[in-house]
């Protein structure tokens, strides 16, 4: 075989040869990576699933040890603060306080979205206005 300057580099292979008929196969599959996706959608759901009671136990805590230092009701022991029991802070003025931040959380979470909206809706208004407007 005579290399020229011009001559491929790497041999060209016929589509009935074997390498080809591998490359064929081990490509991945479109329904296959929708699963994947799918899947990596539902553990990544499950997983902010799994954190919200822990987060909320903790923010329930925050306000509940404030509520109590604030009505004198709070001890320390040396330097140290006791963990308050969990019924003892479900009154009415911690769970409040608790739905408040809760609240403000999910309109705070959905302000990228209603901006979003907003600005596709006024995108698709632009469109239908009249040239002379």
């Amino acid at each position: 075989m005579t290399l020229r300057e011009s001559s491929p580099l790497l041999p060209s292979r016929d589509p009935g040869s074997v390498g080809a008929r591998d490359r064929q196969q081990t490509s991945p599959r479109p329904t296959l990576i929708v699963i994947l996706v799918l899947l990596y959608l539902v553990l990544l759901d499950l997983g902010y699933e799994l954190i919200m009671p822990a987060q909320t136990r903790v923010i329930e805590q925050i306000y509940c040890k404030e509520y109590y230092a604030l009505h004198g009701v709070w001890h320390v022991d040396h330097g140290k603060p006791l963990e308050i029991d969990e019924k003892l802070c479900k009154v009415p003025q911690v769970q409040g306080e608790v739905a408040i931040l809760r609240g403000w959380q999910a309109t705070l979470d959905s302000i990228g979205s209603m901006l979003d909206h907003a600005r596709t809706k006024n995108r698709s208004l632009s469109r239908d206005l009249p040239a002379s407007f």
